[in-house]
């Protein structure tokens, strides 16, 4: 039987030479066959483009580089899109990371930051200087979330490196002062305070003008908690000296009272002041009635059982009824008319500075 009406037979060589040809007569209607089928299988293109890059990773690594060099801008958009795109994808991704290999991130950190230590340093120190307002939010949540630690570490920094330190905080606290002028004020003084001029058995205390942020001198604990009680006011101070100066006259006209510490008689609120035995709640009353229900010195009102029983440590003589600031601040000026008026010629004695500073300044006609 012959080969009569069938057809011929074609080779692989003749079909795809006749692909070729239908492709090159048909160049625009083969794009856009092409086009229309890679969007509706992109999923499957993707997943055999992947697999490929991954068997050949020297040749797509190649391929990348060459395409960044020739088309900088559009791989610039496409990788920044891609960033965003899987940004919380990335982050969950590193966190985990982080979270499941903390020895190795510990250790990786420590090799960089020995290798890039001045590098680092550098960046974070200018960083800290163009953001302080985030550094410093930055240091408080992290000293509240840290706070064992952070204290172990201050106490290592402080005996380790005290003038270091202290400098530090005399240039933030005050002014720009610093260590060296702290030394030369406290030479200037001689040591002592400058207004009871006690020897200093710790550091002084950096005393200034709340208003100017003026240094005025170097003070001791008690002298520079009293200015602060007397408001840093020439004349509350003269009030108290009045106020001491009045017990030598009233004195003779009332009993002294003397202390008796074992039998403290209190009000029925618990927060009566005063501890002696033969005080009572009337006589607590009578007195502050007479002096108008106010302090006896800066003349704050006083209500109920607000007021600080003030009396003679010496003779236990009662001289008046106080607000805690006076009271407190006759405490630690050690009652002492002399240190009184010495906190007065020291307050003076700045504003006359300040004067004629402004005076020379035009400030002040």
């Amino acid at each position: 039987m012959g080969r009569r009406g069938r057809h011929p037979i074609v080779t692989e060589t003749q079909k795809r030479e006749r692909k070729r040809q239908y492709n090159l007569a048909h160049k625009e209607e083969k794009r856009e066959y092409d086009k229309k089928y890679r969007l509706a299988h992109r999923e499957h293109y993707a997943e055999m483009k992947r697999e490929w890059l991954l068997a050949h990773p020297k040749f797509a690594k190649e391929q990348s580089r060459k395409r960044r060099l020739l088309h900088p801008e559009e791989c610039r958009k496409a990788s920044r899109k891609c960033y965003h795109a899987h940004l919380q994808q990335r982050r969950d991704s590193a966190l985990n990371y982080r979270l499941t290999h903390k020895e190795k991130m510990r250790e990786r950190h420590r090799k960089c930051y020995l290798s890039h230590k001045q590098k680092i340093n550098e960046n974070a120190r200018k960083y800290a200087a163009t953001h302080p307002e985030k550094r410093r939010k930055y240091k408080l949540r992290y000293r509240l979330a840290h706070p064992e630690w952070c204290k172990e570490s201050d106490r290592k920094r402080r005996a380790e490196h005290p003038d270091k330190v202290k400098n530090q905080w005399l240039t933030w606290a005050h002014n720009g002062l610093g260590l060296a002028g702290y030394n030369a004020l406290l030479l200037s003084q001689k040591g002592r305070c400058a207004i009871c001029q006690q020897p200093f058995v710790k550091a002084g205390h950096v005393d200034h003008n709340h208003k100017s942020n003026q240094i005025r001198g170097l003070l001791c604990r008690p002298c520079n908690m009293a200015l602060g009680h007397f408001k840093d006011s020439q004349a509350l101070i003269l009030k108290a000296i009045d106020y001491l100066n009045a017990e030598e006259l009233n004195r003779d006209k009332q009993q002294t009272n003397a202390w008796n510490l074992k039998n403290v008689e209190k009000s029925k609120d618990g927060r009566q002041r005063w501890k002696q035995s033969d005080f009572t709640l009337n006589d607590y009353n009578a007195l502050l009635r007479s002096q108008s229900s106010q302090c006896a010195i800066c003349g704050a009102p006083l209500s109920g059982t607000q007021g600080h029983v003030d009396h003679n440590h010496k003779s236990g003589f009662i001289r008046g009824i106080l607000c805690f600031p006076c009271n407190s601040g006759l405490g630690n000026f050690k009652e002492s008319i002399d240190v009184l008026l010495g906190a007065y010629d020291y307050l003076q004695r700045y504003d006359v500075v300040v004067s004629v500073a402004l005076s020379q300044d035009g400030v002040i006609a």
